[in-house]
């Protein structure tokens, strides 16, 4: 096996353990952490999917971005909280501060 599939395997397998505990401890920005979590498991499984050896692990990114998608606040709550689709949004508090996302309704 190649040693970059394998870093690649590993950078995975710890996003996904860092977002799981964002996602578990972001408080008041729970809905928007989704955002952040979707991004970097689109961006892992188009890293992945670029590795012929990787292909059950860039679906399984797939996958997990999917479930994240599920946690999206609704377009209700989007407008509610004075969100505008696609426009930039910045995590405020939590370990996730300081990352830039996009909103985006369910």
């Amino acid at each position: 096996m190649d040693i970059d599939l394998v870093f690649k395997i590993a950078a995975t397998g710890i996003i996904v353990a860092v977002l799981n505990q964002l996602l578990i401890r972001s408080g008041r920005e729970g809905q928007a952490i989704f955002w952040v979590a979707y991004d970097t498991m689109t961006q892992a499984a188009n890293l992945l999917a670029n590795d012929a050896d990787a292909g059950n692990f860039a679906q399984t990114a797939r996958d997990a971005a999917a479930n994240y998608r599920r946690g999206f606040p609704t377009a209700e709550e989007c407008f509610f909280n004075e969100l505008m689709e696609g426009a930039r949004y910045t995590i405020t508090c939590g370990p996730a501060r300081g990352i830039v996302t996009t909103v985006r309704p369910r």
